[in-house]
């Protein structure tokens, strides 16, 4: 799909939502603001990030951020039959996040190894009903809509003796998930953004095993599937020289990403940049919602926006804990939405 070709919902009867949203992008962190705080030292990071509703318990303080936006963003969305099944869109974010914490410490306590489970409690189940999910093959309570393909990706899951395929697998659920939901509804923007976040996932994965020179079947078993870079495409990709691979984009959104990530990686030897240029460059898709004075897609810009609020939050706090120099902070901060 075109950018150019979106048709916005511009639904008046969530009005109201697109205004509660606009007073939640007041509380949210602005781009001087990280710089500012990138050179204080770390107690006061902290005493800063109090006036944005976070505290010094800051993993805790961002769950319970991310649950209460949720909270709201579902109670304004299932108000419309349209649009009830994209509060999932976040909510199975985090369920497929404990899905896979979950299978790995299965598979890892098997062979003997201690591996703690993070659960994180703003999805929509629980640590019970994400073990029943798993153990008693209880899909329906996930996903009742979708319970085929969340058995099918669950079984694959459980099979693979590896951390890294459990990880894929449970993204391709994921994706999976939500593509279905958002034909559903039919809200093109959604369906655009979605497939432009698969589209980088899958460069970014075919240019690592590119540069590992591993063979392009073990890169297949990496795919995604709901981009709209199809199979074929990629193999071409894959048997071109790194450093022509951008010029095949020209006329796609994310041209200026690759370019930068591939220089980057042939001038330092890292993919750093592709990781911080594909995260503004989604942030800048979520940024075209808050020209918009109706519609469901406000709402969805919001929650893309918290989820770069996180990151660059973690960014700084990690990076003052391991006492990286604020120079080197400020690199690998992301743009943000307000």
């Amino acid at each position: 799909m075109d950018f150019r070709n979106i048709k916005f919902t511009s639904d008046t009867k969530i009005a109201y939502g697109v205004g509660k949203v606009r007073a939640l992008e007041n509380k949210m962190i602005p781009q001087q603001t990280f710089e500012q705080i990138s050179e204080a030292p770390l107690e006061n990071v902290y005493k800063s990030i109090t006036e944005f509703g976070y505290s010094e318990k800051f993993e805790e303080s961002i769950e319970l951020n991310k649950k209460e936006n949720y909270k709201i963003i579902t109670n304004l969305i299932r108000k419309i039959e349209r649009y009830k099944e994209l509060s999932d869109i976040y909510l199975l974010k985090e369920d497929c996040l404990n899905l896979k914490n979950y299978l790995k410490s299965k598979l890892l306590s098997e062979e003997d190894t201690v591996y703690s489970v993070k659960f994180n409690i703003s999805g929509k189940l629980s640590e019970e009903e994400i073990k029943n999910v798993i153990e008693k093959h209880q899909y329906q309570i996930m996903d009742s809509e979708d319970a085929d393909i969340i058995e099918e990706y669950i079984s694959k899951a459980k099979e693979t003796k590896f951390p890294s395929e459990i990880e894929h697998l449970i993204d391709k659920l994921y994706f999976a998930l939500i593509f279905r939901k958002i034909e559903r509804s039919k809200v093109d923007y959604l369906k655009f953004y979605f497939q432009e976040y698969i589209d980088l996932l899958n460069i970014e994965n075919l240019i690592r095993f590119k540069i590992l020179k591993k063979d392009f079947d073990i890169y297949l078993r990496f795919y995604f599937n709901n981009g709209s870079l199809k199979i074929k495409e990629l193999q071409e990709l894959y048997n071109i020289k790194l450093e022509d691979m951008p010029a095949r984009f020209k006329t796609r959104g994310f041209y200026n990403t690759l370019v930068v990530g591939v220089e980057s990686w042939l001038k330092n030897g890292n993919l750093n940049m592709f990781e911080i240029e594909k995260d503004n460059y989604l942030i800048n898709l979520a940024k075209i919602t808050k020209v918009l004075s109706f519609g469901v897609e406000p709402l969805f810009g919001y929650l893309f926006g918290k989820e770069i609020e996180y990151k660059n939050l973690r960014i700084i706090i990690n990076g003052k804990k391991i006492k990286l120099s604020s120079n080197n902070i400020k690199e690998m901060l992301r743009e943000t939405y307000v």
